[in-house]
Parts: structure tokens; sequence; C-alpha cells
């Protein structure tokens, strides 16, 4: 590539210079949905600490704020979760790289913080949220409600709805499938659009999200006329569910709900094609590496340090303050000393079948912003 001692370098041919520039545009765009999963985790945090926390325990004194908006980081996450497992798809080398892959990142987090959480609850009691130790137990399988238990904390209901969309792209994974996974999922979201919400047990509209993430990221492949059609299926069946079947169970259901999903959408698309600087501060991306994490830990124990916090004569906002503090220090610790070591074990394994030709997908997979 470099000439001799005095020879003046040669720039680099149109290929070389279009997957250099492809190369940086990638890593922009990871830097920007890890800022986007950021976002979405505090989003929900401020949700539960403020509106649910008044709702379920009340504050004891007036907050300045209520973020009742924040419910809507979850089909954010979803959204990301779409877009990030399809980049999974066209990495993994099998159908069992992908599942191991997956159990590498999803269940070594989660166990660990169904220990914490279960651990500080019993001890601090926490009204309506207490489980006993057969059910914590059964929490591990990530799909207690199934089994007829309650759950350690409630914000893992969208683990449920998250595994039974990697067991679908698991069996597409396993058939071939590749990009043309994207046919199933729309199938499942047609099915919705007949007005049924439930398929074998699990809710089937939360696949409109996933759709449009999958799609947002095929996009990357070059537009096609299809891609505009499974945006409008999945932006359509959102907007079956929460105008026509006038849902009622989601905070600002409806138009707000809709608009919500549709500016996700565009400014993921738009992270996909223009690197957004104010999106890759420092801080962000922390809080979008620690946010499966922080995801999981935040409600029951933030709960409880908010009620001791106030019962000490902090100020509401002065309690959340500790708490969200509390929280992302849990969280940080279990992304560092279990998450991430848990990853590389899983890539070690994954690599040894055939290090020559493994290689540059676990490098590849180091920096995608997967959970």
């Amino acid at each position: 590539m470099a000439g001799g001692g005095g020879a003046a370098r040669r720039a680099p041919s149109g290929a070389i210079r279009w997957h250099l520039m492809a190369k940086d545009e990638s890593q922009s765009r990871i830097l920007s949905l890890d800022a986007l999963r950021g976002v979405a985790a505090v989003m929900v945090l401020l949700y539960h600490y403020t509106t649910r926390y008044d709702e379920l325990y009340g504050h004891k004194g007036s907050l300045p704020f209520q973020l009742t908006w924040g419910y809507l980081g979850v089909p954010l996450f979803m959204i990301i979760s779409g877009y990030v497992i399809f980049m999974s798809v066209d990495r993994s080398r099998s159908a069992m790289t992908f599942a191991v892959s997956r159990f590498g990142r999803l269940f070594p987090a989660f166990w660990a913080s169904c220990a914490v959480t279960f651990g500080v609850v019993s001890v601090m009691g926490l009204a309506m949220r207490e489980v006993p130790l057969r059910d914590a137990l059964w929490n591990l399988t990530m799909i207690p409600v199934r089994l007829g238990v309650g759950r350690i904390d409630g914000v893992y209901w969208t683990l449920e709805v998250e595994l039974t969309f990697y067991v679908v792209i698991f069996a597409c994974v396993a058939m071939g499938l590749g990009r043309w996974s994207l046919a199933p999922i729309a199938a499942v979201v047609v099915y919705t659009l007949t007005g049924r919400d439930h398929l074998w047990g699990f809710e089937t509209h939360w696949f409109a999200l996933f759709l449009i993430g999958m799609t947002l990221y095929d996009m990357r492949r070059g537009d096609r006329w299809w891609h505009g059609v499974l945006l409008t299926l999945g932006l359509g069946c959102v907007a079956f569910r929460h105008l026509y079947r006038e849902v009622t169970d989601a905070p600002h259901a409806g138009w707000p709900y809709l608009l919500a999903v549709g500016a996700f959408a565009a400014v993921i698309a738009f992270c996909s094609r223009v690197r957004i600087r104010p999106l890759e501060l420092p801080p962000l991306i922390f809080l979008g590496t620690i946010s499966y994490a922080l995801y999981l830990v935040h409600q029951n124990i933030g709960y409880i340090v908010i009620r001791e916090a106030e019962a000490r004569g902090l100020s509401p906002l002065a309690a959340i303050g500790v708490a969200a503090t509390v929280a992302i220090g849990i969280a940080t610790i279990i992304t560092f000393a279990i998450e991430r070591p848990a990853n590389r074990a899983v890539r070690g394994l994954l690599k040894r079948p055939s290090r020559k030709g493994s290689a540059a997908t676990v490098r590849a997979s180091e920096s995608a912003p997967e959970r």
C-alpha cells in the first residue's frame, strides 16, 4: 500500500475509499444507536421515578415535573432491538452462533440483576413487589409469567417479548432465510392487523416495532420499494392498535404514541446515514453501554431508595437523584464485572471452531450496539 522511502502515497481507489467511508459511517451509526439506547433508558427510569412511583406509593411532597411520556422509551428500545438483531443475523455464521451469542448477552446480566433486586427487596421490603424464593428461581428462565409465577421486577415483561422475537429470528436463521427473515416478522404483523393481539401466548403487536427496526437496518443495502411497504405495515399496525382499537393500557396511547414511534423511526434512519455528533456525547454513550443492566435494576431498587431517602427528609427531586445514582452504580458494576466478561467468554467460545474464518466476525461483534 505504501510506496518506497521517497515515493508519494497514492490516493485510495474508489472501492477502497468507499470501504473506508462505510466503515467510518458504521462506527458513527453505532455510537448514535448506543446514545439513543441511553436516552431510552433514562426516559423509562424517570417515568418510573416520577409518575409511576407517585401513582403506586406517593411522593412526600410535590415534584417540579412529571415525565409521563417517559414510557415511550420502551418502543424506542424495541425499534433499536429490531435494528440490532438484524445486524446480528448478518454476522451470525449459524443458528447456534446466533443463539449462543444472544444467551451470552442476555442471561448473565439478567441473572445478576435478578439476584440483586430480589436480595434488596427481600431485605428492605416493597409493597406489591415481593416474591417468594421459589418464584424468584423460576424468574431465571426469563418467562416466569408463562410458568405461572410473578416477576421479581415488573420491567421484566419486555424481556419475554424480546425473547419471543429472538426465538422467531433463531428459526429464521436456522432455515437460512437471512435478510428474508423480514417476511415471517411481517406475516406476524399482518396477523395482528386481523384484529388478534395474541398468537401461541405472545403479544403480536410488538412485532410491528421490531419490523420497523429490521427494515431500517436492511435499508443499508440500498433503498427498495418494499422497504416503504414494510415501514408502512409496521406503522400501520401501531396506528391500528392505538387509534382504531383505542388502546388505553399505555400512557399517551393514540396519536402521541403513533407520532413518537414515527419520530423514533425517522431519527434512527437519520442516524444510519448521517453522523449526529450531538448524540455522541460521552455521558450518553456510557448510559447506552450500561442501558441493559440499568433497565433491569432501576425500578424496584429505585423505589426503595426513594422511599428511604424521602423518609429521612430529602425532597422528592433529591430522592430521585439518589435513586438514579444508585441504579447507575449497580448497573455499571453488572455491566463491566459480569456482562462484558460473559460476552468475551462467549466470543472466545464462538471463535474456537474456526479461528481463521470467525476472527473478522468476532472483531465486528465487539463494536456492535447489542443487548
